[in-house]
C-alpha cells in the first residue's frame, strides 16, 4: 500500500515537471530562459548535487496497414503512433566525507527514475503488453533506482570503491568488445543512439585500483563481484521497441495464443537466474594499463571471468512441451514456463585495446580485441553448443574541418567517429543465433558504426548523426537529432530516428520493423 501511494506521488510530480518543460519551450524561443552556473554546494562544498530532469517524446511516422500475416500483427501491437511520453530524473549526489592531504573518504552516487505516460494519454498503448510487463515498464523498479552507490575511499596510490558501480573497459559506439562488465537494459534505449551510461546496469562490486611509478605508468586494476547477479533486459512486447509474440504458426492477434509469450519467457528466465552465490560463484577479472612512451600508445590488457547475462536453453524439451502442451490456451493463462529451463552459464573474456594520436592523419585510432573462450550457444535442433569467438573493434576518431561548415561553425571542427565491429566463431558447424538464418560456413558478424557532430555558437546548437549498420544481417538504425542549448540549464533535443531490416519469410529481423519515429526531449539540467 505505501509503495502504491509513492508510485503515484511520483507519477505525480512527474506529471507537473512534464507540463513546466512542455511550457519552457515558448519561454526559450521568447528568450526568457534564466542562466545557470554551477551544481548545488551544500555544508562548505562536501556535498555537491547535479541531474538533469527531461521529458521525450516520440511520435511513429508509421503503422502497418496490411491485413495479413506478421503486418496485422505489428498493426494490432502498435496502433498508436504516440509510442513513448516519458519522463526521467537523473541525480547524483557526491559527499567529500573524509580530505586530508594524502587521505580521502567520498561517497559517490547516482540516482534514476523514470515514469512512462502513454498508456494515460491513449488507453491503446496498453492492449498487446500483459500486466505483468506492462508495470515493468512504465517505471523504474525500486531496486534499480540506485545506478551507482559505492565509498571510494584514496590513500597514497590506491584506489578502492565498494558498492554499486558502473565499470568501463571499453569505449566503443555501437557494440560491446571489451566493456563487458555491466550487463544492459534495452527496454526504453537502443545501443548506439544513446550513452552507454543510460543502458548499463550496476552491480555490487569491490573494485581496487593502484597507480604505479613503474616504467610505462602502469595502473592495476582488480574487480570482485560476489554477491550480484542481472541478466540483461530487452524490450518488452508491445512497447515501442518491443517485439510481437507471434511464433510461426500463428494466425495473428485473433490467435489465443499469441499475448504473454515474451512475458512467460521472461519470466522464466529471471526465475532461472543464478540465486545470490557466494566467492565460489563470483564474478572476477583484472586489467593493466600502461602507456609506451617509445610509441606514443595508450594500452591495456584485461581478463575477467563472469556468468554470461544471456540464458541457453538447459530443457528444450521441457520449453517445447510447454509451448505445445495447452493448445488454444492463450499465453498468459498458462501455468509458468517450468522452472529450470533455463540456465547461465560462466565463461571467460581475455582482451587488450591500443590507442594511439596519429599527426598525419589528425586523428585517434583505437583498437580493442576479445577472446571469449567457451561461451555457450543455443543451436539448431534444441542443442547447447561451446564456441568459442573473437571480437575485434576498430576505431577512427577525428576533428574534421569540412570546407564551409568549418567557416560556418565559427572555426570549430566536426567531431567524428566511425568504426568496424567483427565477431567470428572459431569451430563453427551449425548456426548458433537464432535471430536470423545463417548459410553454411557463415562464421562471423559484421557491424559499422558511426557518429557525427557539428558544433555551431559556442556549442549551443549541435546537429548530430549516429548510427549502426550490421552487414551480415542487412539490418540498421540512425539518428539524427538537433540539439539545442540556449543557456546552462535548459536544452532541447529534435530527432528522427529510422530502423531497417531485411525481411525473410515475413518476419521482421533484429526487431527494427517500423520502429521510424521522431522524438522531442526537453531537459532541466543542474
Amino acid at each position: 500500500m505505501k509503495t502504491a501511494r509513492t508510485a503515484k506521488c511520483l507519477t505525480a510530480v512527474f506529471f507537473i515537471g512534464f507540463l513546466i518543460q512542455t511550457m519552457s519551450a515558448g519561454f526559450a524561443c521568447a528568450g526568457y530562459l534564466q542562466q545557470g552556473y554551477e551544481p548545488i554546494s551544500l555544508f562548505n562544498d562536501r556535498l555537491r548535487v547535479s541531474g538533469t530532469f527531461d521529458t521525450e517524446t516520440k511520435y511513429r511516422l508509421k503503422v502497418l496497414k496490411s491485413a495479413t500475416g506478421v503486418h496485422n500483427e505489428e498493426r494490432h501491437a502498435r496502433s498508436s503512433k504516440v509510442s513513448m511520453v516519458r519522463s526521467n530524473l537523473s541525480l547524483e549526489l557526491n559527499w567529500w566525507a573524509v580530505q586530508k592531504p594524502d587521505f580521502e573518504i567520498n561517497v559517490i552516487s547516482h540516482l534514476y527514475y523514470s515514469y512512462d505516460f502513454t498508456g494515460h494519454f491513449d488507453g491503446r498503448f496498453q492492449r498487446n503488453i500483459p500486466n505483468r510487463s506492462y508495470h515493468q515498464y512504465i517505471r523504474t523498479a525500486d531496486k534499480d533506482i540506485i545506478r551507482e552507490l559505492f565509498v571510494q575511499i584514496l590513500k597514497g596510490d590506491w584506489d578502492v570503491r565498494i558498492g554499486k558501480q558502473q565499470v568501463i573497459w571499453g569505449e566503443q559506439l555501437g557494440q560491446r568488445t571489451l566493456d563487458v562488465i555491466n550487463p544492459l537494459d534495452l527496454r526504453t534505449q537502443v545501443i548506439g543512439l544513446t550513452e552507454w551510461e543510460n543502458v548499463r546496469i550496476g552491480l555490487w562490486m569491490i573494485r581496487m585500483i593502484r597507480h604505479t611509478s613503474l616504467p610505462g605508468e602502469l595502473d592495476f586494476e582488480a574487480i570482485l563481484i560476489p554477491n550480484d547477479f542481472e541478466s540483461f533486459k530487452m524490450p518488452l512486447e508491445g512497447t515501442y521497441l518491443g517485439g510481437i509474440s507471434r511464433l510461426p504458426g500463428t494466425k495473428g492477434p485473433t490467435d489465443p495464443g499469441t499475448l504473454g509469450f515474451q512475458d512467460q519467457l521472461w519470466r522464466a528466465m529471471e526465475h532461472d537466474k543464478p540465486s545470490r552465490h557466494g566467492l565460489h560463484g563470483s564474478e572476477w577479472g583484472f586489467r593493466v594499463r600502461g602507456f609506451a612512451a617509445a610509441l606514443d600508445l595508450d594500452w591495456s590488457a584485461m581478463f575477467f571471468h563472469t556468468i554470461d547475462d544471456g540464458p541457453v536453453t538447459k530443457n528444450m524439451d521441457q520449453f517445447l512441451g510447454w509451448l505445445g502442451g495447452y493448445p488454444g490456451v492463450p499465453y498468459y493463462k498458462r501455468p509458468h514456463i517450468p522452472k529450470g529451463t533455463f540456465t547461465y552459464r560462466p565463461y571467460n573474456i581475455f582482451g587488450f585495446s591500443l590507442q594511439r594520436y596519429f599527426a598525419m592523419l589528425e586523428a585517434v585510432l583505437k583498437l580493442e580485441v576479445a577472446y571469449e573462450d567457451n561461451r555457450n550457444y543455443d543451436a539448431e535442433g534444441g542443442r547447447v553448443v561451446e564456441r568459442d569467438a573473437i571480437g575485434v573493434g576498430f576505431a577512427i576518431d577525428k576533428d574534421m574541418k569540412v570546407p564551409y561548415l568549418y567557416e560556418l561553425q565559427g572555426n570549430q571542427a566536426m567531431s567524428f567517429s566511425v568504426e568496424l565491429n567483427q565477431l567470428w566463431w572459431r569451430d563453427y558447424r551449425e548456426s548458433i543465433d537464432f535471430s536470423r538464418t545463417h548459410p553454411r560456413g557463415d562464421t562471423y558478424d559484421t557491424s559499422i558504426s558511426w557518429s557525427a557532430t557539428l558544433h555551431f555558437f559556442d556549442d549551443r546548437f549541435m546537429p548530430m548523426c549516429r548510427g549502426t549498420y550490421y552487414l551480415t544481417s542487412d539490418a540498421g538504425k540512425t539518428a539524427i537529432t538537433l540539439y539545442f542549448k540556449p543557456g546552462q540549464h535548459w536544452s532541447y533535443s529534435l530527432s528522427l530516428s529510422m530502423y531497417w531490416a531485411k525481411r525473410s519469410d515475413r518476419t521482421p529481423s533484429t526487431a527494427m520493423e517500423k520502429r521510424d519515429a521522431l522524438g522531442l526531449k526537453i531537459a532541466y539540467i543542474f
